[in-house]
Parts: structure tokens; C-alpha cells; sequence
């Protein structure tokens, strides 16, 4: 079972600790003086990025400081390793999900609490290409760079969200500064960049020159990535809710009350049928109605849910940490909360919590565990499909 801690006392442990242990993601939410709540202290510190299919191959961040690229198999027989790169020689971990644009893979990097940079990746051999800054560092990255109309946008744990020209490498406009770190992922919506911050708002800032036009504001920090659904913004907070913002207004959707779970929301939700299934921090998976924020139903899984959820027909697909390193994969119908599978359902859980999201190329979920190992299931069945370590083994 996970446990829990106070956070003022792992703060003011925080300068007896050395430097790699710096590097843990406890450490540096407590550095950034939260709001209420405590955290889990089953945090890895070698990152956590979900898998991304596409094009018969899978891409992702390894927890030993490379890129990686599998090759799927016929139909999900089995995967190979296609390459795997470092970025250098330094420690730099992958927190966020993989980008693709054009025919390059993009990544953030953490190098530490303070310094973070982006790469890219050629698909096919995996040629390492430094993308920005070109020199030195800007702050660690924890959340997915995204990539709309050739402008990489990404936030950093210096507070500020850039906006990278991907062919020139040059800043499409000064970089925007917030009032606290930004690891939540940006999403991009008709001209208009959203993104959470641990200052307790959301900003809409306009992609052509980095203007605000809105804040909205909660009572704990955001880290999750929004989610737009009908013209509305759907984010949870680590003060434990789940809101819903008009886009263009800034302001709570009309006749919709923000939801409060038993914990913090940390995953990006889903949209399903006029409803949003989101999971919490609490173990459990929500279905709220989309129009007022009523509760359809929830479902609890054994362990805390930190990566997003991956939708797939009428499934919806969590990863767990059971605590004591090990997690598990649950399935549940999207219209009634019922389980359907878990993986694995006899044995014991995977030798390996689940903090990254849920991958899935319409049929096969796939899942990257602290092990070190990606898990191909099936999606219907439950049933595993092939694993391959992510340091080159099989």
C-alpha cells in the first residue's frame, strides 16, 4: 500500500539531501511549496514517459537517459529494438511523452532540478539532433513538448513556456513567464496555447505572439494536461477538483461544478459519449457528465493513477502503482464503470509500477513500467501480446 508523508517535514529535509537525490520528483514538488495534500513517496526519479505509436513502430523515453524506437511485429506478435540513442554523457531524464512532426521524434529532457533542453530524433535511425537551446540550458522539463503548425511548444520548471521554431530552432516569440513552474503539458486550440502552472492557474496565451488573454484560477497547483471538449477546457488541480473553463471566456462553464475527488488530479482526462473520465492521485476513475459535472460513475483501481488513461472503443485503460514498485492495468467499460480485465489478473501485478500514460494504436495498449519494460496487451482480452526491456533485452 502506498504510503503517505507530510510534505513541510520532507521540505525541510530537502537541504540535507545531495544532488542526485535532487534529481527525485518528490523533491522537487516540495521545493516549489504546494498546496494541501500529501505526496506519495513511491516517486521514481529516472522519469516516466508514455509510449507513442505510430506508424508500426513505438517511440518513448527510457528511464536509462535514451530515446527509444521499437519495431512492431506483423500484428503485434512481437517487437524488436529499432534504436536507442543517448543525448549525451550527462544524467538527463524523460518525464514527458514523445512528440513526432515531420519525420523527427522530439523530446524534453531533465537534467536536474534546474536545467532542461529539447531534442530531436530522425524516425528511421534515430540521429540525435539538438533542438533548443543550442547552448546551455533552460529549466527542466517535466511535461510533453507539442508541436502544431512547426512551433514546438513547452514548458519548464524555470516558469516559462517556450515556443520553438522546429526549422529555424529560434523562438517564435520571448518566451512567457508565469508565477511558478510549469510542468503541465501545453495544448493548442484555434490560435490559443493553454497550459497549467504550479502558481495555481491556467493561462490561454496566443500562439501568434505570446500574449495573454486569460487566467483561471484554482486553490492548488496544475500539473495535468487540459483537455478541450466542445469548446470547453477540462483540467484537474492538486487542490483535488476537476473544472470545466469556457475557452474563449476564461470563466467556469456555465451550470458546471467543479468535482472533488479524494486526491489530487494529476493525468490528462478523456472525452466519451458527452462525458469526461478523469483519474485521480485517490486510485479511482471518474465519469462526469460533460455539460454539468455530475457524477455518472467512478470505479477503483488498486493503486494510484498518475499517466493518462488510454480510450480505446467503449474501454478505458488505467495504469497503477500498487505501491512497493509494482502496478497493474485495469479496464473498464466507459459507459458504465464496470471491470472488464486486469493485467495481470493471476500472479501478481507487473514487477513495476505504472506512472507513465497508456499508449495504444486503436487495438493493443501499451504500457512502460519502472521496470524498465514495455508491455503490449491487448485491449479487449487483457492479454499480453510480447514485453521488451527498454535497455535492450528481451
Amino acid at each position: 500500500m502506498t504510503r503517505y508523508v507530510n510534505t513541510k517535514v520532507l521540505c525541510r529535509r530537502m537541504d540535507l539531501m545531495n544532488h542526485k537525490t535532487l534529481l527525485v520528483f518528490l523533491v522537487i514538488v516540495c521545493s516549489c511549496v504546494l498546496v494541501t495534500g500529501c505526496l506519495p513517496t513511491s516517486i521514481p526519479a529516472k522519469g516516466w514517459s508514455g509510449p507513442l505509436a505510430y506508424n508500426g513502430s513505438i517511440y518513448v523515453g527510457s528511464m536509462d537517459m535514451k530515446a527509444v524506437a521499437l519495431d512492431v511485429v506483423g500484428d503485434n506478435t512481437n517487437a524488436y529494438m529499432k534504436w536507442r540513442r543517448p543525448v549525451d554523457t550527462s544524467i538527463a531524464y524523460v518525464y514527458g511523452d514523445p512528440a513526432i512532426y515531420g519525420d523527427k521524434l522530439y523530446l524534453g529532457f531533465y537534467y536536474g532540478a534546474s536545467q532542461g533542453r529539447v531534442y530531436s530524433f530522425e524516425l528511421e535511425r534515430g540521429y540525435e539532433d539538438l533542438v533548443y537551446p543550442d547552448a546551455g540550458y533552460i529549466g527542466a522539463i517535466v511535461g510533453s513538448p507539442v508541436i502544431v503548425d512547426g512551433i514546438i511548444y513547452v514548458g519548464s520548471s524555470d516558469k516559462k513556456l517556450y515556443a520553438i521554431n522546429a526549422t529555424t530552432r529560434q523562438l517564435a516569440w520571448q518566451p512567457f513567464e508565469t508565477d511558478g513552474k510549469i510542468w503541465s503539458t501545453p495544448v493548442v486550440y484555434n490560435g490559443t496555447v493553454y497550459v497549467g502552472s504550479f502558481d495555481h492557474k491556467i493561462y490561454a496565451i496566443s500562439a501568434d505572439d505570446g500574449t495573454l488573454d486569460w487566467t483561471f484560477d484554482t486553490d492548488g497547483a496544475i500539473v495535468d494536461t487540459p483537455l478541450i471538449y466542445n469548446d470547453t477546457l477540462y483540467f484537474g488541480s492538486l487542490d483535488e477538483k476537476f473544472y470545466a473553463v469556457d475557452v474563449s471566456t476564461g470563466t467556469l462553464r456555465e451550470g458546471f461544478a467543479p468535482f472533488k475527488a479524494d486526491n489530487w488530479f494529476w493525468s490528462k482526462a478523456v472525452a466519451y459519449n458527452s462525458s469526461i473520465i478523469a483519474a485521480s492521485l485517490d486510485g479511482k476513475i471518474y465519469s462526469l457528465d460533460a455539460d454539468t459535472g455530475t457524477l455518472i460513475w467512478q470505479a477503483q483501481a488498486g493503486g494510484s493513477i498518475r499517466g493518462a488513461p488510454a480510450l480505446v472503443g467503449n474501454l478505458v485503460i488505467v495504469g497503477t502503482d500498487e505501491g512497493n514498485n509494482t502496478g497493474k492495468v485495469y479496464c473498464f467499460n466507459a459507459d458504465n464503470g464496470e471491470r472488464v480485465w486486469d493485467y495481470p489478473s493471476e500472479g501478481g501485478p507487473i514487477p513495476g509500477a505504472i506512472h507513465a500514460s497508456i499508449g495504444s494504436n486503436g487495438s493493443v495498449v501499451y504500457v512502460h513500467a519502472t521496470n524498465q519494460k514495455i508491455y503490449a496487451i491487448d485491449a479487449e482480452q487483457g492479454t499480453i501480446l510480447w514485453s521488451i526491456s527498454t535497455g535492450g533485452g528481451q
